[in-house]
């Protein structure tokens, strides 16, 4: 529902930076979490996705 907003609206500078360093913390955190756990960034990835999914559907 949120990314239908962003395409049919156009969102502050302020929005879409604040956007951007979301986006650059998640990247930093699968990074870290892939070297700690030895795993490929993409099975971390993966995984906070679905963690994020669940979440969402338990509010």
């Amino acid at each position: 529902m949120c990314a239908s907003i962003v395409m049919f609206t156009e969102p502050s500078r302020e929005a879409s930076t604040k956007q951007m360093e979301g986006l650059q913390d998640t990247i930093k955190e699968i990074l870290i979490r892939a070297e700690a756990d030895g795993r490929l960034s993409s099975e971390i990835a993966d995984a906070m996705a679905m963690e994020r999914t669940n979440l969402k559907r338990k509010v």
